[in-house]
């Protein structure tokens, strides 16, 4: 079994459960990983951790064509109020709309009430030349 942030190891049972090992896509993204050839592109990745304020955790890696492509996860409510898109369950790319929103409430806190977190994922490309450092909230 897995061991740790119990928030964390969902994760990584998400991860396993969708047939992909975290280790080899982590080892093999550049800007994300510190082993091999890849560990000098470590810097180039920028961690933006974890805040109560925020309620966010993300991390930026460089596209092969350039600019980056940023991964959240955090809070539900909190991403959806930022997202445009999602995927769907049949992996169509779909509008966020308030009744998508609505719907992903409610199961939201259908969860709740049973003691179960709820996290959202999400990712965004930003343009070559965009300013990691003006990334704040």
């Amino acid at each position: 079994g897995t061991s740790g942030n119990p928030t964390e190891v969902a994760l990584l049972v998400l991860v396993h459960d969708l047939g992909m090992n975290y280790e080899q896509i982590r080892n093999t993204t550049r800007g994300r990983s510190g082993v091999g050839e890849l560990g000098e592109f470590l810097s180039e990745g920028k961690l933006y951790g974890f805040s109560s304020a925020r309620k966010l955790m993300s991390w930026a890696v460089p596209k092969k064509e350039g600019g980056y492509r940023i991964y959240t996860k955090g809070a539900q409510e909190v991403l959806l109020m930022r997202c445009t898109k999602y995927i769907g369950a049949g992996g169509d790319l779909l509008d966020v709309t308030p009744e998508v929103i609505e719907e992903f409430k409610n199961h939201s806190h259908a969860y709740s009430r049973r003691g179960m977190r709820n996290l959202g994922l999400a990712y965004a490309d930003l343009p070559v030349g965009f300013n990691l450092e003006a990334i704040s909230s």
